[in-house]
């Protein structure tokens, strides 16, 4: 081994400029990290607002940000003609159930309903617009109406202006409702 010192002829001062940069770029990759890394874990039945990644096979996706994304079944999203009601870049809630064989698995059903169509009677609601509805069979105190596949009530008072209790005329007929 050999003695030999091995010193810095130049400027001793520290480098204040190299090591604001130094520590700009620890803040720019902290930064990026928080971007990237994944949000909070999504708990069963947590509300998600996503947009369509694609329509493939029998599933739906969804992008969940990040690099994650989650399936829904295409089922959820078809109409009574077997035509997907959904395509890429539409914009659609859903909710959490599972993750299964490392994919996350959601449901646009709310008890048994699409969301779409209970945002759909809602929104009517609001706006104050009548929805149509199909009058299916008579029970205790009135109709039972399905809205868009929804069950919904319409009192006998409200079927018609003349009050009648008659269901024979209403049953399997289509009328607009206004919701209440």
């Amino acid at each position: 081994m050999s003695d030999e010192r091995i010193e810095n002829t130049g400027n001793t001062a520290p480098d204040t400029e190299g090591s604001a940069m130094e520590n700009k770029r620890e803040e720019d990759f902290a930064a990026m990290f928080a971007q990237s890394s994944p949000g909070k874990r999504l708990h069963p039945g947590q509300r998600v607002r996503a947009k369509v990644v694609s329509v493939s096979g029998d599933f739906v996706y969804i992008d969940l940000g990040g690099k994650t994304e989650g399936a829904i079944d295409l089922a959820e999203f078809l109409n009574k003609e077997g035509v997907a009601g959904v395509q890429e870049g539409d914009e659609i809630e859903a909710f959490f159930v599972v993750v299964q064989d490392g994919v996350m698995k959601l449901t646009t059903l709310v008890g048994g309903y699409s969301v779409v169509t209970l945002n759909g009677i809602r929104d009517a609601y609001e706006a104050g617009l009548p929805v149509n509805g199909e009058v299916k069979r008579e029970i205790k105190g009135g109709f039972e109406v399905s809205v868009g596949g929804v069950r919904c009530f319409c009192p006998f008072s409200h079927i018609d202006l003349r009050a009648s209790r008659e269901s024979a005329g209403y049953a399997g007929r289509t009328f607009p409702f206004r919701v209440v």
